[in-house]
Parts: structure tokens; sequence; C-alpha cells
């Protein structure tokens, strides 16, 4: 029980992590008012780490390519 909890928990945060990423990257190429650093930041101690670096892997956000 409290395991499916924590995978649902960390499946959640993940997925919002990632669209996060996507709306900055969104945002970035339009030169429009973007996400805190704060925030990733946040994501990624909550568990979302991993969505983190899928959505700057996939969208090449904030890296040198």
């Amino acid at each position: 029980m409290v395991i499916n909890v924590l995978v649902i928990y960390l499946a959640a945060v993940n997925i919002a992590a990632y669209f996060l990423m996507k709306i900055d990257k969104k945002r970035a190429k339009n030169k429009e008012w973007r996400i805190e650093e704060i925030l990733f930041f946040s994501f990624c101690f909550m568990g979302g780490f991993i969505g983190i670096h899928l959505g700057m892997v996939h969208f090449r956000h904030k890296t040198k390519n």
C-alpha cells in the first residue's frame, strides 16, 4: 500500500517536472517570462530529478548542445 502511493507520487512529480521543462523551453524560444530555477530545484528535491533530467535531454534545455 505505502509503496503504491510512493510510486504514484514519484511518477506524478516526474511527469510534472518533465512538462515544466517543456513549458520553460517553449517560453525561452518565444522570449517570454521564464520559470525560476528554484522551482526546478524544488522538483528535484521532491523526487522529480529523473523528469528534470529527461526534459533537459529531450528538449535540449539548459544544455550546451
